[in-house]
């Protein structure tokens, strides 16, 4: 893993990187593009102060999001901004991330992917190359992971993320199935089960679920015929007990889908079902083999990819610490997932709003006031440039309001009218 220190942007890119080497020098091609603006001194622009505002921030409030997930989203050339989601990986676990860029024009969309290690500092795992997203996590511990992406400056596109949870190793009985898991009570509750029970006909193939050497071939009281298993690179120690027979040595070296020995009823076995009792022990004792065998992939549901870039309405008033807003009022949703969306303001507060308190546009006919030539402005504010006027009784399509003024549709043309010059 490359030991490069996430970033905070604070006036000083050089800085934010640091240890040798990796298969990005020092810098990630999103920090050496965020450098190269600096250089450029875009900092002292507006676009090239909110890009750079948005690669510090996106890293300080990641969204926290339980997986499997999927996200759909939108960049705006015009609203430079980052998105970045914190989720927990466990371990054992193989999680396959894939994020796919979508836009007619040129798009470069920076992806990285941080892990957070025990003294609190993330640290980069993969940064992904622009034109194929998608990389295979391996959760050796507990983690904590955060995913980064942001495009170029003055780039527009739309974007999918999807984060799939699957096994990290292969399952022991190629047909067999889990019937006892971890933490089941034996001997009337005096311990716990310290392992899964996989049932299959008597002497199904037990197969090496990775690459690695046997420690141990040996008979024991309780799992009758055994075979240790020392994985290849990992610090585990994969154990199989009832075995009806052991096909293999202390000291061979097996691949993974070797056959090691046959499902039985050995040691307490006895008088049960077959079944291979499977353990995985680590530093510290035994651990939840589940995760790691486990051949069911958990992949995320669909999202409406279709709402993101668009406005959308409230259903209901939404109250959050600093913003209150009531029905009816309009939000431009940039990203989307099954439950909620991130949408802002047209004054550019981001806010988190459930998808159930959200309606598409239904765009209702109406006309400006007989007696008024309407002003379509640019944005909601007194302040805003008009694009155009609109002559009494013209007719226009109302999307929603913002304050005391609404967002309308007149032709091709989208802009802001005071609600007074509606009638």
């Amino acid at each position: 893993m490359t030991r490069i220190l996430l970033p905070i942007f604070s006036g000083c890119l050089l800085l934010a990187c640091s240890g040798k080497g990796g298969p990005f020098g020092n810098r990630t091609p999103l920090q050496r593009y965020a450098q190269k603006l600096v250089d450029a001194d875009l900092r002292e622009t507006t676009l090239g102060a909110l890009w750079l505002g948005a690669y510090d921030s996106s890293l300080s409030a990641p969204l926290a999001v339980a997986l499997p997930y999927r996200q759909a989203g939108y960049f705006a050339d015009v609203m430079p901004r980052a998105v970045s989601i914190a989720f927990k990986a466990t371990r054992g676990s193989g999680l396959q991330i894939a994020v796919e860029p979508k836009s007619a024009g040129p798009f470069r969309l920076y992806t990285e992917l941080w892990k957070q290690e025990s003294d609190g500092q993330y640290r980069l795992v993969h940064a992904f190359d622009s034109t194929k997203q998608s990389y295979h996590y391996e959760a050796d511990q507990e983690t904590q992971l955060l995913l980064r992406l942001q495009p170029q400056l003055l780039q527009k596109g739309a974007y999918t993320l999807s984060i799939s949870v699957g096994p990290s190793l292969a399952f022991p009985v190629p047909r067999g199935r889990i019937g006892s898991v971890w933490g089941d009570a034996r001997d009337g509750g005096v311990r716990r089960h310290e392992g899964i029970d996989i049932f299959a006909p008597r002497r199904s193939a037990v197969v090496a679920i990775a690459p690695g050497t046997i420690s141990r071939v040996e008979t024991t009281r309780r799992g009758g015929k055994v075979v240790w298993l020392r994985p290849r690179g990992r610090s585990l120690h994969l154990y199989y007990a009832h075995l009806e027979e052991q096909l293999v040595q202390a000291g061979a070296q097996v691949a993974a889908g070797d056959t090691i020995g046959l499902v039985g009823t050995t040691g307490n076995a006895k008088g049960t079902p077959p079944h291979l009792h499977f353990g995985i022990y680590a530093r510290g004792g035994a651990l939840d083999p589940k995760p790691f065998v486990d051949p069911s992939i958990r992949k995320p549901g669909a999202v409406n990819e279709l709402a993101a870039g668009h406005w959308m309405r409230l259903r209901a008033p939404l109250k959050l610490d600093s913003l209150s807003l009531p029905e009816g009022s309009v939000l431009r949703v940039a990203d989307v997932s099954r439950e909620y969306a991130i949408a802002y303001t047209p004054d550019a507060k981001k806010v988190k709003v459930a998808l159930g308190n959200l309606q598409t546009i239904d765009n209702q006919s109406l006309k400006t006031n007989s007696s008024i030539i309407g002003r379509l402005l640019d944005a909601p504010s007194s302040n805003a440039a008009p694009q155009m006027e609109l002559s009494p009784q013209s007719a226009v399509l109302l999307k929603g309001f913002w304050g005391e003024f609404a967002l309308v549709q007149y032709g091709d043309t989208e802009g802001w009218l005071r609600r007074r010059e509606l009638r």
